[in-house]
């Protein structure tokens, strides 16, 4: 199955820290397709390579996303430690969810939303939520 270009990075949940947003840990199969950048059933060592650096990326990404930047970031922030815990962080994304499946986009507020804005509009688009709605498991 052919899958599109950018997409499956968004849709794939961050392999490392995923603890820290309380997000499910993925599938080995999904970690594969993921690893899996020319759609050929094999991981070869340049796609291996290439999937190693991507979730080193996410690491670091992961630890600058969970502290509070914006005054949206502040809203959620119930315990006011500045930083977003689990269900702080899923309480946002489930909001901005449903913004953008009511509204049919919504404007980027967060570096946590960042990701999800393929075509860095500083819009997501129903089509790029779909990557909201798998990573954090919302039906």
């Amino acid at each position: 199955m052919r899958r599109k270009q950018g997409a499956c990075a968004l849709a794939m949940v961050c392999f490392v820290g995923v603890a820290t947003l309380g997000l499910a840990q993925p599938s080995k199969e999904a970690r594969y397709e993921h690893a899996d950048r020319n759609d050929d059933g094999r991981v070869d060592k340049k796609e291996m390579r290439i999937e190693k650096d991507w979730e080193r990326q996410q690491e670091h990404a992961q630890t600058q996303l969970s502290k509070v930047n914006t005054k949206v970031e502040q809203k959620y922030d119930s315990n006011a430690d500045g930083r977003l815990d689990a269900q702080e962080a899923r309480q946002l994304m489930q909001d901005k969810y449903a913004l953008i499946i009511t509204d049919g986009k919504a404007k980027v507020d967060t570096s946590l939303e960042e990701k999800y804005d393929l075509d860095k509009d500083g819009i997501i688009s129903q089509q790029e939520a779909e990557a909201i709605k798998q990573d954090w498991r919302f039906k």
